[in-house]
């Protein structure tokens, strides 16, 4: 089995570049990054409601307009008003700390969480451009332009409350904003402070080509109408137009590019076929006065530069990217060419060298600063490439080659979006402003036509800045382990708190590329997920109910707890072992045991066991060992294989204890049997003190050859011994009677006296056979305390032997 990544292959490098010259940091976006997999926590989707509404053709961070600390964002669109043809709609969608759904619904806008601006006349193509103008009137709060090209452009006002849910031209009342009244306007976007007073300016673009114009930010409200005889070069003033087929079709700030304090313009074109007719310019701010028309294309590099860009590139966008190399300087970019900014000059014609700047023809139309959004500290930019791709490039302070090579963007040093379905009119990407108040910047990104040209509703996807990257699994895992004729043991390590989703297929399915499909478990014979909450350790999934002998794929991908999907891993032909019907062979069964009362021992090293497909085979022991016995016991030893076969062998414990009697004894003819239990040693017993009875019972006059059996019982188990008790003739009697040993009286009433041989000592016993009293050897037996009945009396030498029995009579 082969653990393994998926690649997805690269579009050949169009330009050349060293790798040193990034700065790598900690990776926050895959080499590729998803739009798709935009959940609401790491951003959110954005869909346009009817078909040829080709939503996402311009999008914007707009600023603050309702001034709550959040950043505003806007998206234009194609979508018509009533049946007006070409009217155009652009939404604004208000920043939120709160969660945003995704897909966002445009019909939620109520004008507490955004509104729409719609064009109310045919071709008034309202929002083909939308404009962040910063503070244009100096009340403090963000303004946001909305361009027509027959129409007029709206100048909004932001404010902190109030906006309609929809705002049209005849809204504008001069109080809420103003109109610039000129037919065929393109562009409208922030000129940043180009004469020094401390407010933003606005550059407007021509949709047909002309002259470009700057109105000059005033505190105070405009006029609610104003048009370019405001132009007079105290409230603003004119660019004249330059060599293209349209001039000033593209217009934006450059920042300030050459650092001294005053906002810089640019200016953009259709290129033309003419030599001179690929130029686009730069005009540096500066304090008043200025003229009412300023002829652009005679800039020296003093007052401001052309740039040179390569020939046939069609639209032609410029505006600043902030500062992407980290100098503390605004940088900025005109199509393919990223210019550098300085403060000690430029030429009169910009051509990059890697110093000044840099160039790559894969940037293929417009570009946009997205602020730092890889946490070095240095601003980054967004590109619209060639082959339906963005770019996201990171900053860095090192020095840039002169071509750029977009083979480097593998999440550590920028990354790649694919699949968009982009035009080449518009700008649909957009960043460096927080949209969700976590203090990271956010960038967007418009697709009119969505991913892979799947439909011409067009979509926009709204990234927020931090952590977009699921981190790879720990090396050489994923494993299948533990494989049997049934499933196998998914085996992954993780570096990071999430979880896995998994997806199992025949072994000649198609491969499988996408998450969103192994998450549904299309075409697969069993899918799943399981968490993965203990980063560096093994986490095992046990898979089973699949065939035996079968080829099977599984597709894995993990997910971190941000929702940031990771690559598709695959273990290939993982191979199920043969159907197993075969239980293990077990040799060496133990016969049955004895044991006494105790625990149960471990049998199960005692056999052997081999199976036919499993070298391990599992041995069990029921009961287990340790278990009490106290009863006959039945063991079971159970050998099991990897397939669940089983076999077994049983054996019996048989609990035993032990009596064990006094040897053979003697007593005189008609004497009673004593109780022999008192001489007894029992062992092996469970419950306690056993009992142990006499047959036959103390008492019994004793016969010759009498045999006497004690028993033994804690309740549960008996055991038994016996022994003889001989009894003597009357010869023994008349044995001691000649030895001259005389006890008298006879019957006695208290004390019996004794006379004639010398003994040791006596025992006085009843008819039951006890020993009722008992002493060393004296001339007097006090019998006083007896009761009355008939006795008798042992007497034994020094080696404990009889020597006399003497039958006697109590009163």
């Amino acid at each position: 089995m082969l653990a393994m990544h998926f690649k997805k292959a690269y579009t050949a490098a169009v330009c050349f570049i060293s790798l040193l010259f990034f700065q790598t940091s900690a990776q926050n976006y895959p080499a590729v990054f998803d739009p798709t997999t935009l959940n609401g926590k790491n951003g959110f989707i954005v869909k346009g409601l009817n078909n040829e509404d080709r939503l996402g053709f311009e999008v914007n961070f707009i600023g603050d307009i309702n001034k709550d600390g959040l950043e505003d964002v806007a998206i234009s669109s194609d979508a018509n008003k009533d049946g007006v043809n070409y009217g155009g709609t652009a939404y604004v969608i208000f920043g939120s700390q709160n969660p945003y759904p995704s897909p966002f619904d445009l019909t939620t806008l109520d004008g507490t969480n955004g509104f729409k601006v719609e064009g109310i006349v045919e071709n008034e193509g309202r929002g083909d451009s939308v404009g962040k103008l910063g503070d244009i009137n100096g009340d403090g709060i963000d303004d946001v332009a909305f361009s027509s090209s027959r129409n007029g452009a709206i100048i909004l006002y932001g404010k902190r409350a109030g906006f309609p849910a929809v705002i049209t031209k005849t809204y504008i009342t001069g109080v809420n904003g103003f109109v610039f009244d000129h037919i065929f306007l393109g562009e409208i976007k922030n000129a940043g402070d180009v004469n020094g007073d401390g407010i933003n300016d606005i550059i407007f673009g021509q949709g047909i080509g002309g002259s470009v114009f700057i109105v000059f930010g005033q505190t105070g409200n405009f006029p609610a109408v104003i048009n370019t005889t405001w132009l007079d070069g105290i409230k603003g003033f004119s660019l004249a137009s330059v060599d293209a087929s349209r001039s000033g079709y593209y217009v934006g700030t450059a920042g300030d590019i050459n650092g001294d304090g005053f906002g810089d313009v640019m200016v953009g074109i259709w290129t033309g076929s003419s030599p001179g007719q690929n130029l686009t310019y730069v005009y540096f701010g500066h304090a008043a006065p200025f003229t009412s028309l300023v002829q652009l294309k005679n800039v020296t590099g003093t007052d401001g530069f052309a740039i040179e860009n390569k020939p046939g590139n069609f639209l032609i966008t410029v505006g600043t990217l902030g500062d992407i190399n980290g100098d503390g300087i605004d940088d900025c970019y005109s199509r393919s060419n990223i210019i550098f900014g300085s403060r000690n000059g430029f030429a009169q014609k910009f051509i990059p060298n890697g110093t000044n700047g840099f160039a790559c023809a894969g940037f293929n139309q417009t570009s946009s600063g997205i602020g730092d959004v890889n946490g070095d500290g240095i601003d980054d930019f967004i590109v619209v490439a060639k082959n339906n791709e963005n770019w996201v490039v990171y900053g860095s302070r090192q020095a840039f080659p002169v071509e750029f090579d977009p083979a480097v963007l593998d999440g550590t040093r920028g990354f790649k979006i694919k699949n968009l379905s982009q035009t080449n009119i518009g700008r649909q990407v957009s960043g460096k402003g927080d949209v969700n108040g976590d203090g990271l910047s956010d960038f967007m990104i418009g697709n009119e036509y969505g991913i892979n040209s799947s439909n011409d509703k067009g979509e926009a996807y709204i990234v927020f800045g931090g952590d977009h990257y699921a981190l790879p699994l720990t090396t050489d895992y994923p494993k299948a382990l533990n494989i049997t004729s049934a499933g196998f043991t998914l085996q992954v390590n993780t570096t990071e708190k999430g979880k896995i989703t998994y997806a199992v297929y025949s072994g000649t399915a198609a491969a499988v590329t996408q998450q969103s499909v192994i998450a549904a478990g299309t075409g697969s014979i069993k899918y799943g997920e399981f968490s993965a909450a203990t980063p560096s350790t093994n986490i095992n999934k046990v898979l089973t109910g699949l065939t035996g002998g079968t080829a099977y794929d599984v597709y894995l991908y993990f997910q971190d707890e941000k929702g940031n999907a990771g690559v598709i891993y695959k273990l290939d032909n993982v191979t199920t072992l043969a159907a197993d019907t075969q239980a293990p062979v077990i040799t060496g069964c133990p016969a049955n045991k004895k044991q006494g009362c105790g625990a149960l021992l471990n049998y199960t090293s005692a056999v052997t066991v081999t199976d036919n497909m499993d070298a391990t085979p599992t041995v069990t022991q029921s009961p287990v060992p340790g278990s009490p016995v106290k009863t006959n016991t039945t063991v079971t030893i159970t050998a099991r294989d990897k397939n669940n076969n089983t076999s077994t062998c049983v054996f019996l414990i048989e609990v035993v204890n032990s009596i064990q009697c006094p040897g053979n004894q003697q007593l005189a003819m008609g004497m009673a049997l004593p109780d022999y239990a008192k001489d007894a040693a029992v062992t092996g017993f469970c419950e306690g003190i056993p009992t142990i009875t006499q047959t036959p019972a103390p008492g019994t006059i004793a016969a010759n050859n009498m045999k006497v059996t004690l028993t033994s019982t804690d309740g549960t188990i008996t055991s038994t011994c016996s022994f003889v008790v001989n009894s003597t003739t009357t010869a023994l009697e008349a044995q001691t009677d000649a030895a001259a040993l005389i006890v008298y009286p006879n019957p006695a009433t208290d004390v019996v006296y004794v006379n004639g041989s010398a003994y040791n000592a006596f025992e006085v016993i009843d008819n039951s056979g006890s020993i009722v009293l008992q002493g060393n050897a004296d001339s007097e037996i006090n019998l006083k305390n007896l009761s009355a009945g008939i006795y008798m009396i042992l007497f034994y030498d020094s080696e404990q032997q009889i020597v006399a029995m003497k039958k006697v009579i109590k009163n």
